[in-house]
């Protein structure tokens, strides 16, 4: 309840709470995707070379049909699904 009546004053913002706690879940799922527990590839609908990030991030920003996670590399690899 603090927080609500703080917030509406302007005096509090849990905007870095919740980025502190979405840094530390992006850590450990990095750390089980490094593994080998975890295989995220069902999430990756594109991975493309480096040099094609400008296009990429116009079709995932325009939230075009099948654009749901981009992963750039930059040793030119391509596959697309």
């Amino acid at each position: 309840m603090f927080k609500a009546a703080a917030r509406v004053q302007g005096g509090v913002s849990d905007r870095g709470a919740r980025l502190s706690s979405a840094l530390g879940y992006n850590r450990a799922l990095r750390d089980l995707i490094a593994a080998g527990r975890a295989e995220p590839s069902f999430l990756v609908s594109h991975e493309l070379p480096l040099d094609e990030a400008p296009s990429a991030y116009e079709h995932f920003d325009n939230r075009d049909d099948g654009w749901t996670k981009v992963v750039l590399h930059p040793d030119g690899r391509k596959r697309t699904s």
